[in-house]
């Protein structure tokens, strides 16, 4: 369907000569990024352990939040014809 449309519109824009197809395929024409990130909340582990002249020595891990993020970037692609309009008449070929 995409490609019949194609043909018309050359058609149209060399009229009344006939288009001639140079290249065609995929071409980047952008970029997408996906991205990603998850939260873990951390238990406090810390408890005391000891003191010292009073002082209390704690020892453990702070609770808290832990992030990881990633990404993903994808092409953005799509189909390109490059044609040219022939100087003949297609129709006396």
């Amino acid at each position: 369907e995409d490609r019949a449309k194609a043909e018309e519109l050359m058609a149209r824009n060399c009229s009344p000569y006939a288009p001639e197809v140079v290249a065609e395929g995929e071409v980047a024409v952008g970029t997408k990024v996906d991205s990603n990130e998850k939260k873990t909340e951390r238990k406090s582990t810390e408890r005391q352990v000891a003191s010292l002249f009073g002082v209390p020595i704690v020892g453990g891990e702070a609770g808290g939040t832990d992030a990881a993020t990633s990404s993903t970037t994808t092409q953005l692609k799509e189909w390109q014809i490059s044609y040219k309009c022939q100087k003949k008449n297609s129709k006396s070929l």
